[in-house]
């Protein structure tokens, strides 16, 4: 009888069979491979219940291979996902695999991260199975979870949303420029990222021109909160009105650190624009664009004077809200200065100047091929020994006409015009040609005489080949023995021997025996003589 045992409980029939014959059983078990039956022992138990003693057993050790399973946790002494900047962060990720996962991946809000990639605040620390960010702040928010890989595939892993609670800080850069006209009334708008934002407090300060060193408080009847901005209500009745205006935020985290500046000053005159910049500049037209500057409090308007350097002559004059122009209508190759002011109802600002130069005019040059030759009907000068003569062909475009020149010396002077590449060297063009089809010529014919002289010593190997292969199966005479020639008259036989001339000495007309390969000496020897050794070759 044959049992069957998964970690000492027994398994049901059903999940086996058993055949016997003649004395032998055979047990078959069927299982399915899970993650819960790696490393786990099967027993297989046969047992003779006539013989209490005679017990066999064999045991196995499942081996069973599957896909990651990863689960993200937070490291100690992290315990919640609300946390408060400035803290440490700690992550986990526990993998179960087999085999064990050969990476880990770190993922923040669906982007992968990597070890010591920022440039700015605090790194983030990458290991194996944990990731920590040490002194986090609020653009470590968000939501992470870890990947894990083995060669079964790849398995992500729950994912943990970091909330990080963080004191207000202004929205804005500071300070800020507020123009407010006297004893008329002015929003002032103060807005602030804070975590939370839901309970806000918000109290303004005022330091004016004579006591800059001492800030009242402003009322709280001046200013409202909506979500995470206030609005303050100001209205300057003197010129000790005016000065700085800042305000300051407070949460459940703490207060603002450094409090939303705005400097506060009566209406007047608009500032000169920043330096200009040029967007893009041709031969025909420009595009220029400035920066503006403050608008004293009220709409401004920018004009646009171009001027040509040459003459300083006016060319255009426009004025409009937009702090870009567009120019056209310029000429090629010439210098420019445009001057920009800005205006409102105040006044206007000094002008800011940029100069400018337009491109040449666009020449378009081309590579001369052979038939443009017949069409340049002027002669072409002589060869000078110090420059170096090029006959080039170019084709300008003018408003009025399509004209084909031929310039002269490359040492002449070029003018108006840019020198680019495209000249045509004829001359230098054919010596070139000529040469590499001299150099083809040469190596075409030695290639064909080192051809001829290999296959003639081919040939001749061949028939030396051929030659001794014919006579190897001809026995030479012996010493003494004598040749019947065709007139009767008989000669001594000699060693066989092949004279320089090709013919061939004494042998038998019998050829080599097959068993033994031994000479067989009849009582006659036979000279071949010439004609016999070519019908025989």
């Amino acid at each position: 009888m044959v049992r069957w045992f998964k970690q000492g409980k027994v398994i049901q029939s059903n999940h086996y069979t058993s055949h016997h014959d003649n004395h032998v059983t055979i047990s078959r078990l069927t299982i399915t491979p899970s993650r819960t039956l790696h490393s786990r022992q099967i027993v297989c138990r046969a047992e003779n219940p006539l013989l209490s003693q005679a017990t066999l057993e064999d045991i196995y050790t499942l081996e069973v291979s599957y896909r990651p399973n990863a689960t993200l946790t937070l490291g100690w002494p992290n315990t919640e996902t609300n946390l408060t900047e400035g803290k440490d962060l700690h992550f986990q990720c526990r993998v179960d695999a087999n085999p064990p996962p050969y990476k880990i991946q770190w993922y923040k809000d669906g982007s992968e991260l990597v070890g010591n990639s920022s440039t700015s605040g605090p790194v983030p620390i990458l290991r194996e199975y944990t990731f920590s960010i040490q002194h986090i702040g609020r653009r470590h928010a968000g939501t992470y979870h870890c990947v894990a890989s083995n060669v079964e595939g790849d398995s992500p892993s729950n994912v943990i949303d970091i909330n990080v609670r963080f004191a207000p800080v202004c929205s804005h850069s500071n300070p800020m420029v507020v123009a407010a006209p006297i004893r008329k009334p002015t929003s002032i708008k103060c807005q602030v990222d804070a975590n939370p934002h839901d309970r806000l407090s918000f109290t303004w300060f005022l330091s004016s021109t004579n006591s800059r060193h001492h800030s009242k408080q402003l009322r709280d009847s001046q200013y409202v909160r909506q979500g995470r901005q206030s609005t303050l209500e100001y209205t300057p009745r003197s010129k000790e009105d005016y000065g700085n205006i800042s305000c300051r935020a407070h949460n459940d985290v703490g207060p603002q650190r450094a409090p939303c500046v705005y400097i506060l000053v009566s209406e007047g005159p608009p500032e000169p624009v920043r330096p200009c910049r040029v967007i893009n500049i041709t031969s025909y037209a420009a595009a220029i664009e400035c920066r503006p500057g403050f608008d004293g409090g009220l709409p401004q308007k920018f004009t646009f004077e171009v001027h040509q350097l040459d003459n300083h002559k006016l060319i255009t004059k426009k004025t409009s809200s937009d702090n870009s122009i567009y120019l056209s209508d310029l000429q090629p190759f010439r210098r420019y200065e445009i001057k920009v002011t800005s205006h409102n109802a105040r006044g206007s600002s000094q002008f800011r100047s940029l100069k400018i130069k337009t491109q040449p005019k666009p020449v378009i040059k081309m590579r001369t091929p052979a038939y443009v030759h017949s069409m340049v009907t002027s002669p072409r000068p002589p060869r000078p020994t110090p420059p170096r003569l090029v006959t080039t062909v170019a084709i300008l475009k003018t408003s009025s006409s399509t004209t084909v020149t031929s310039a002269g010396l490359e040492s002449q002077p070029k003018e108006e015009f840019y020198d680019e590449p495209g000249h045509a060297e004829i001359d230098l063009r054919e010596k070139y040609t000529w040469i590499l089809g001299v150099v083809l010529g040469t190596i075409t014919v030695s290639v064909i005489l080192l051809c001829a002289l290999v296959i003639t010593f081919g040939r001749k190997e061949a028939r030396a080949a051929a030659r001794e292969k014919a006579l190897a199966g001809f026995c030479p005479c012996r010493t003494g023995e004598k040749e019947e020639l065709a007139d009767g008259n008989t000669a001594a036989g000699t060693e066989p021997r092949r004279s320089s001339g090709g013919n061939l000495g004494w042998y038998h007309h019998e050829q080599r025996g097959v068993q033994d390969q031994s000479c067989s000496w009849p009582s006659r020897c036979y000279r071949i003589r010439n004609t016999d050794r070519d019908h025989l070759l």
